[in-house]
């Protein structure tokens, strides 16, 4: 792809800087995934999550009680953006972050089959049949599953969203951790830090037995637990925890019940649709292959009343095209919302910056924008979204320039 210099272009400028940069650094690359960044800031941040800074790894256990040795483990963030490691003969791994924005979802591939999912920020980040307990009960309760989320991350859950469901399970498996000889009302199923070595918490993960994901059943010596999980409704709804402890003939049975934050704010509904309508975008030009995208083919994604700096529809779509459609040796993987900078609900209108990921010459490349051109959005009367523009006229001094071939 060839760099080009565009001044005050909306929607085409941020297209243009991140298949710019990325041309300009892919080269270089390994043929891994890559997350560019460098001068101006161009570097993940905003969106809710927070990009790696002075904690600049995720670690952690990943055991079943045995460790889970020389087994896959990927993160992704908050803009899907992933990176992979393997974990070491004693289930230990770590990730370098940088970069990326939390919170992570984390997936640890089992060599038997299957897979256990974690989450979290930086830190430490355990990844047991515990954790994949909570999390999978909280997109359960969310109407969805980790894996789809993993495939497509929307709403990966923040350390508050799922504390209380993690905090409840604790609880319940309290008097299995003071057996131990932990510190039940301290103890974090995903920070925690803890060796795969049959004691402590491990000893309690040895004893346990997950069943449909739902099912938690704890032996150790003559006592029995099962915990048995049950959501409540999709899209923000609940999830109950009924405890059944039977020991020495007797049983004894209680129930939490756990409130989980609604499935979405407004924002969040505002942006799922913005980023409908680029994957929308993204098929149209995929389904015309790059290098043979019409001006035509873009216009259904721009408002009637689009305007940016004075520049019309037509040309920024012209713009688009020609500066990163218009390559036929590049494949865009995704293009999606990396932060939301303003929303305003009553009027429909959201400015956002982009991200997006492509691959040229073999080379995948994941571009993230902070400092940059924005790109504004306008929600429609049948509830879905287009490009708007700034909806500024032209500057003083300035014109509506094509760029100079370089």
């Amino acid at each position: 792809m060839t760099k080009r210099n565009y001044t005050l272009r909306g929607a085409a400028v941020s297209l243009l800087a991140v298949m710019a940069l990325g041309a300009g650094i892919a080269g270089c690359s390994d043929g891994s995934d890559k997350i560019i960044g460098g001068g101006g800031g161009l570097l993940p941040g905003g969106g809710g999550g927070g990009a790696g800074g002075a904690g600049t790894t995720v670690s952690g256990t990943a055991a079943t009680g045995a460790a889970v040795a020389n087994a896959q483990i990927s993160l992704k963030d908050a803009n899907g953006i992933e990176k992979i490691a393997t974990t070491d003969a004693n289930g230990n791994y770590s990730i370098d972050i940088t970069g990326l924005t939390s919170p992570f979802l984390i997936k640890l591939d089992l060599p038997a089959g299957g897979a256990l999912f974690s989450t979290g920020g930086t830190g430490t980040v355990n990844v047991t049949p515990l954790t994949d307990v909570v999390v999978a009960s909280y997109y359960s309760a969310k109407g969805t599953t980790a894996t789809a989320d993993f495939n497509n991350p929307t709403q990966i859950p923040s350390a508050s969203e799922i504390d209380s469901l993690s905090s409840a399970l604790r609880d319940a498996i309290g008097t299995w951790l003071a057996d131990q000889g932990l510190d039940a009302s301290g103890f974090d199923l995903f920070t925690t830090t803890f060796t795969a070595n049959g004691n402590g918490f491990d000893a309690v993960l040895d004893g346990t037995t997950v069943t449909g994901g739902t099912t938690i059943t704890i032996t150790i010596g003559a006592k029995t637990q099962t915990t048995t999980i049950t959501t409540n409704g999709a899209g923000g709804g609940s999830v109950t925890l009924t405890n059944t402890v039977t020991q020495g003939g007797s049983t004894s049975q209680s129930t939490t019940t756990v409130n989980l934050p609604t499935n979405a704010t407004a924002q969040q509904t505002a942006t799922n649709g913005v980023n409908t309508m680029l994957t929308n975008l993204l098929t149209a030009v995929n389904n015309k292959g790059t290098g043979n995208v019409l001006v035509s083919d873009l216009l259904p994604f721009f408002d009637a009343a689009y305007k940016n700096g004075g520049f019309t529809t037509n040309f920024d779509a012209s713009g688009i095209i020609e500066d990163n459609f218009s390559n036929s040796a590049v494949t865009v993987a995704y293009i999606q919302i990396h932060s939301v900078d303003a929303f305003n609900d009553g009027s429909g209108t959201m400015t956002a910056r982009w991200q997006m990921k492509f691959t040229e010459g073999g080379v995948n490349t994941t571009v993230v924008i902070k400092d940059a051109v924005l790109t504004y959005f306008k929600r429609q009367g049948d509830g879905t979204w287009k490009l708007f523009g700034d909806q500024l006229d032209p500057r003083v001094g300035t014109t509506a320039l094509r760029p100079a071939g370089c």
